[in-house]
């Protein structure tokens, strides 16, 4: 017998791979019996899953007959991730503060032209990644994980959100820490597997830091990918020190076309669609 498979498309063969182990156990033995495969592969989840990129059709071809180690094999789709619309800024002073920024900190009565903030929170910025030597961050900014290669943030738009958030012109939390995760190819193109490793970073970040944390995700895709959403839920029910549940903040009405209730991530329960 071989081991069942979804969503498979062999004329779309892209060599990603989600593998579900029968046991903790059986991961060393599919390792031994497929020489390479191993680094190609993350480490097991929780629920016994496995992610694998780059994956040859000869080694395809002997995954599916591994079928007393492995419950099923999943051809991870391509997905082509609309990021945020871009939102520009003029830099102000002091003395010219945006009313935006002003009502923030001051919710009644006229505004006073002042704008203050002092959140010691890591925001990370899960999409095409940041530019995390630009002066607008002040030195607050890190890459701090990419699964589609190197850091570099090809459209812009992951750079563009960090400095609403953290950057010392337009953002309106400028002693955020703020941490790039690239997971948009610089074709604006991405699967679920990258997407899912970059969130395991931010969990493990996180549980590491045990600071305050807000993810904040630049894309969306115009589907519901179950596995996103139950991996960005898991963020939200993080408990980690004196924390409960981690922020995730997701784009609502990124397409005229596209009902937020029926993408990723905004569809993912727990979760901040704006």
């Amino acid at each position: 017998s071989v081991v069942p498979f979804k969503n498979y498309q062999s004329s779309n063969y892209k060599g990603n791979y989600q593998l579900k182990v029968k046991s903790l156990e059986a991961v060393s033995s599919l390792f031994d019996r497929i020489p390479g495969l191993k680094e190609k592969c993350s480490d097991p989840t929780s629920s016994l899953k496995i992610f694998c990129e780059g994956v040859s059709k000869k080694e395809s071809v002997d995954l599916i007959q591994q079928d007393d180690l492995l419950d099923f094999i999943d051809q991870m789709k391509t997905i082509v991730a609309n990021t945020i619309a871009k939102i520009t800024g003029k830099r102000f002073t002091k003395r010219s503060v945006p009313w935006n920024l002003d009502r923030l900190n001051q919710h009644r009565g006229v505004l006073d032209q002042s704008f203050h903030d002092n959140a010691d929170v890591d925001v990370y910025i899960l999409g095409s990644g940041i530019k995390a030597d630009h002066s607008e961050f002040e030195n607050r900014a890190v890459n701090g994980f990419s699964s589609v290669g190197d850091h570099t943030d090809c459209e812009g738009s992951g750079t563009e959100l960090a400095s609403l958030v953290g950057g010392r012109t337009m953002g309106v939390a400028r002693s955020a820490r703020l941490v790039g995760v690239k997971v948009i190819n610089c074709d604006g193109t991405t699967d679920s597997a990258s997407v899912i490793r970059g969130i395991s970073y931010i969990e493990e970040s996180i549980l590491k830091s045990d600071r305050r944390a807000v993810v904040l995700v630049g894309f969306t895709i115009h589907a519901i990918d179950k596995d996103i959403n139950s991996k960005l839920v898991s963020l939200t029910e993080l408990n980690y020190g004196s924390n409960s549940g981690v922020l995730v903040v997701a784009g609502a009405g990124d397409d005229d076309d596209l009902d937020s209730c029926h993408s990723t991530p905004a569809s993912a329960q727990g979760g901040t669609a704006l």
